[in-house]
């Protein structure tokens, strides 16, 4: 009986049992960090999701927020949570609030302040979609 041997470049492509060749049981994980920016040049918000998907089922996310502004606007972070949760689908809504105003000696004075959502959905295939949710 002839011995080769065979190197393999992922250990989860292929398994070697008696000789036979057989697909892996379990495909490979992979992580993906995505982002959902809503805003413009001098003012925008942006929500930040690193998951770990395979074989169409999520295995761990999580999410950041980011933001900024052009002096005298200003963006406020107040918070990222995940509000649905599934194998297959999980959904981040961040909130931000906008603002602007005049400059003082004291700080901004806003004249004109504004609280929305950004939502960013990731999926168990790799996929993503996001934007304003009010």
């Amino acid at each position: 009986m002839k011995t080769h041997k065979i190197v393999l470049t992922s250990m989860a492509t292929l398994l070697i049992v008696s000789g036979t060749f057989l697909p892996s049981a379990k495909p490979e994980a992979t992580t993906k960090t995505v982002s959902t920016y809503a805003g413009s040049t001098i003012m925008w918000s942006k929500n930040v999701v690193t998951f770990t998907y395979s074989g169409g089922s999520i295995s761990k996310s999580s999410a950041i927020q980011n933001s900024g502004a052009i002096f005298p606007l200003n963006m406020s972070q107040k918070g990222i949570r995940k509000t649905q949760s599934s194998s297959s689908m999980q959904t981040y809504v961040g909130t931000y609030t906008g603002s602007g105003g005049i400059p003082t000696p004291w700080g901004n004075a806003n004249l004109i302040s504004q609280t929305r959502s950004l939502r960013t959905i990731i999926h168990g295939n790799g996929s993503y979609s996001g934007g304003w949710i009010n």
